[in-house]
């Protein structure tokens, strides 16, 4: 729904309502309970996606600095402003007739598409979820994955600025992950991309290029990506095993150790080792504990914080269900005898 307000006497308000079906335009009026001191702030604030306002009652300083900090909004100026720019402005100068009501229905048309573009463009842009789905996909080479997003490009008939954007950052996705592979020239190769996209004087153009990166890629040798998520993976191995006695050691501390998500982290590790971090985590655990316990009288309690639980109880419901026993039926039956152990 778009979020509209009109800017206007109340006469106007209401006539407007009688002509224009709101909600069947996809669209919800907002009525302020407060007066409006600054229009201007008072959109931004309040996420206004159109503004119909009367032209009397805009300046054109509130129109430029609207433009210019209100990107995604849609702007009708109903009777005309004098000695503005009305770039990108529509203006309705016969308010109530026909022809007037269909210039607003068409600006509200225009305001979904603008809105459903930039909700787009910001999934990729700043979307945390976004990056992380792509590089599980390279990880994967799920071709129709990007296939997905550069058909979605062509059907919104993105417009060149938003574009532009778009593609750089999936430049900078596909680029940095070339360098966690281990190519020594992916920075140098991201700076090309990115100064070649800027070159191009046409958004089309620039969409075929980005999508030619990334077919070129996809085409590459599974060798070298096998090579280095295998590393990745025995590192992992080799961090858990010197970090598990740690009690706020997981997932999270992995993460950071590589500069991955928890998500992507845990994804490369379950896909070429064939178990999930927390579970291999808990899997060493608990073969550290059995061999203490086995092999010396150190206290359980004390044995639970050395392989990283600070609480005794949960470590024996975990010993007991990955081994079927208790740690102390499990001393008792293994291990050295301690006088005076309580059973």
């Amino acid at each position: 729904m778009l979020k509209v307000f009109i800017y206007d006497e109340p006469e106007i308000f209401f006539a407007l309502n009688k002509k224009i079906n709101w909600k069947k335009q996809g669209c919800e009026i907002f009525e302020p309970e407060v007066k409006i001191v600054n229009i201007v702030d008072f959109v931004i604030k309040s996420n206004i996606d159109v503004l119909i306002a009367a032209g009397e009652k805009m300046t054109e300083k509130a129109i430029k600095d609207l433009t210019e900090n209100a990107p995604y909004l849609t702007i009708v100026i109903m009777g005309g402003v004098k000695n503005a720019e009305l770039n990108g402005i529509t203006v309705v100068e016969k308010k109530f007739t026909p022809e007037g009501i269909a210039v607003i229905t068409e600006s509200l048309k225009a305001a979904h598409k603008k809105k459903e573009e930039l909700v787009f463009v910001a999934k990729i842009l700043v979307d945390r979820k976004f990056e992380e789905d792509s590089l599980r996909a390279m990880m994967k080479n799920e071709t129709g994955f990007f296939a997905g997003i550069f058909k979605e490009l062509k059907a919104k008939e993105i417009s060149g600025a938003n574009l532009i954007l778009v593609c750089m950052k999936l430049i900078n996705v596909l680029y940095d992950y070339l360098e966690k592979l281990g190519f020594k020239n992916a920075r140098k190769q991201r700076e090309g991309a990115d100064a070649v996209i800027l070159s191009m004087n046409s958004a089309k153009r620039v969409l075929e290029y980005t999508e030619e990166r990334y077919n070129n890629f996809l085409r590459f040798d599974e060798g070298r990506k096998a090579d280095y998520y295998n590393s990745i993976t025995e590192s992992i191995r080799e961090t858990v095993q010197n970090n598990y006695g740690k009690s706020d050691f997981g997932v999270q501390k992995i993460a950071e150790i590589f500069k991955f998500s928890p998500n992507y982290i845990n994804d490369i590790f379950k896909q070429h080792a064939g178990i999930s971090i927390p579970k291999y985590l808990t899997s060493v655990r608990m073969e550290a504990s059995k061999k203490l316990l086995a092999e010396t009288d150190i206290p359980i309690n004390d044995i639970a914080l050395d392989v990283g639980y600070t609480r005794v109880n949960y470590f024996s419901r975990v010993f007991k269900k990955e081994f079927g026993t208790s740690p102390i039926e499990y001393r008792n039956k293994n291990g050295k005898k301690k006088k005076g152990e309580q059973k």
